[in-house]
């Protein structure tokens, strides 16, 4: 069982959790490669989380995303088990975690959206709650 928090650089420090219930393999390696790998494709996993939540928003939204200047802020990352019967490839998932901001101060949502990538970082879902 890893349950575990480092951090990667990306602007700031985000928050980088490890949920993982029957790791097989090395513990230090598993932790170390898969922050590396998040690492390298951080501008890659964000991009693909934008492409999908600012259209996502628009339904919400309407226009009101783009009059108060709205953006997304990421605010953690967590990789995740998602056992045995999960449809996701090796079972591990990247959920990236974004807070909704606006550069005009206005507050267009409390809520959290959360993108979901499998190992291939490839979307498998998206959610807001």
């Amino acid at each position: 069982m890893i349950n575990t928090t480092t951090h990667i650089h990306y602007k700031d420090k985000i928050p980088l959790h490890f949920e993982i219930k029957n790791l097989k393999g090395n513990k230090n390696e598993f932790l170390s490669m898969t922050t590396f790998l998040i690492s390298e494709n951080i501008e890659v996993i964000i991009n693909k989380a934008l492409n999908v939540l600012v259209p996502f928003t628009d339904q919400i939204f309407k226009d009101e995303y783009e009059k108060k200047q709205g953006y997304f802020e990421l605010g953690e990352i967590t990789v995740e088990d998602t056992g045995p019967h999960s449809y996701v490839s090796n079972h591990i998932t990247y959920t990236l975690a974004f807070s909704l901001e606006s550069h005009s101060g206005f507050v267009l949502d409390y809520l959290s959206y959360s993108v979901v990538f499998d190992t291939q970082f490839t979307l498998t879902a998206v959610s807001r709650g």
